[in-house]
């Protein structure tokens, strides 16, 4: 799931900066389809169960671009500073990549023990 790491950094960040409620609500929103992409993946394409495992990949990315989307538009995160925006020379920087690390192997260990 490629994902994972950055929906996972994308909760955890709405969650230290006060936004509690806004991974609740994009699950809840990306919930249905999900289930629409499991049956199409798995019952009208020849993937079978394997299109599972493409349906909650692409159920992740869409999570992960609301929440990215969220952020960006967040009152609250424009009250308080905590989202600069996209920068390209800090996202490909070595050190940022280590500190998003230790942020999103957390992140995937705790989604991994809910399955």
């Amino acid at each position: 799931v490629g994902c994972l790491p950055s929906y996972c950094s994308a909760t955890i960040l709405f969650c230290w900066t006060g936004i509690m409620r806004a991974s609740t609500l994009v699950l809840i929103l990306v919930l249905p389809i999900n289930v629409l992409l499991n049956i199409v993946f798995i019952y009208h394409t020849p993937l079978g169960f394997l299109g599972s495992p493409v349906a909650i990949s692409i159920t992740y990315w869409l999570a992960f671009f609301i929440l990215c989307f969220l952020a960006y538009f967040s009152p609250t995160h424009k009250q308080n500073g905590t989202w600069g925006g996209f920068q390209p020379k800090t996202v490909l920087d070595f050190k940022s990549c280590m500190d998003f690390l230790q942020l999103a192997i957390p992140g995937m260990l705790m989604v991994g023990t809910e399955w």
